[in-house]
């Protein structure tokens, strides 16, 4: 539908929903790859250990602030999603360029942990076909 052919009663409550949604799914695309982190700790070490650490860390930083960006940036907090009550909100060009900033991140990190798993991976005493077979899968994440 049109904005325009929405009954205005139901854009405060459709404002609410969309926030929610957003909200629930950025945190668990992050927490996805944090999971994936995770799997890569256990087959790391060193300076690579370190690194998955700094991923895992950032990422969960940079969307939560993303999340809370979308719920804070008005005041009173219900001016967010119900444009009728009266308020203050942040130029939205902060939501749009901080959200254009952590889905850059958020997809450079989808690649690195796709290639990690390789140069672990390859260093293993397995046969080739195995090795080849186990990256791909734990590269599938970048898809």
């Amino acid at each position: 539908m049109h904005n325009s052919d929405i009954n205005p009663e139901n854009l405060p409550t459709i404002g609410l929903l969309t926030n929610i949604s957003t909200s629930v799914v950025i945190l668990g695309a992050v927490w996805s790859k944090t999971s994936f982190g995770m799997t890569l700790l256990r087959i790391t070490e060193g300076g690579t250990k370190a690194g998955v650490w700094f991923i895992i860390v950032t990422m969960n930083l940079a969307m939560s602030i993303s999340v809370l960006v979308t719920w804070i940036q008005c005041n009173p907090i219900p001016k967010g999603w119900d444009h009728s009550i009266n308020g203050i909100c942040w130029d939205p060009k902060v939501n749009a360029y901080y959200g254009v900033f952590a889905a850059a991140y958020s997809g450079l990190m989808d690649v690195v942990l796709a290639l990690l798993p390789w140069s672990v991976i390859w260093g293993l005493q397995m046969r080739k076909k195995e090795k080849i077979g186990v990256a791909l899968a734990m590269s599938m994440g970048v898809l």
